[in-house]
């Protein structure tokens, strides 16, 4: 199982999971198109 959190609260959500849950994250943009992922 992967939880993704918005990234203000991975940390909090990382230490409230257990072993068997992964943490993931990923930024958002507000542009129409293109590759915006890259800044976390």
């Amino acid at each position: 199982v992967v939880v993704a959190p918005p990234f203000i609260y991975v940390d909090q959500v990382k230490n409230s999971l257990t072993d068997r849950i992964d943490i993931s994250a990923q930024n958002s943009w507000v542009g129409k198109g293109g590759a915006f992922t890259g800044e976390i």
